[in-house]
């Protein structure tokens, strides 16, 4: 039977164990282009680019949903937060998200 007898574990760049490590990351973003973003798993992590200061594209189908992400992100950062209302399964809001953002350079 073997044990691990090194008391130190790896780290990695984006090991959230060390405190600010991962914002740091995170703030290296400048544009970041969320999905999904009016609620759950989407809100939040428009929250936490938000407060890292990136700036922030936010793709929903619900606007009022939205409009409740952007505020709310908009007091968390510095960051410049648009909206594009669609729906990640109609062909045509996704033509639409790339005729919106065109020519901007997407970090994440």
């Amino acid at each position: 039977m073997s044990h691990r007898t090194s008391s130190s574990a790896p780290t990695h760049a984006l090991d959230a164990s060390t405190p600010g490590n991962l914002l740091v990351k995170v703030a290296e973003l400048t544009l970041v282009l969320i999905t999904g973003a009016s609620v759950g798993i989407g809100a939040a992590t428009a929250k936490l680019f938000a407060k890292a200061g990136s700036n922030l594209i936010l793709v929903a189908r619900r606007a009022d949903k939205l409009a409740e992400v952007k505020k709310e992100a908009e007091s968390l950062g510095k960051g410049k937060v648009v909206l594009i209302e669609a729906d990640m399964q109609k062909r045509e809001d996704l033509d639409a998200i790339l005729g919106k953002t065109e020519g901007l350079t997407v970090d994440m």
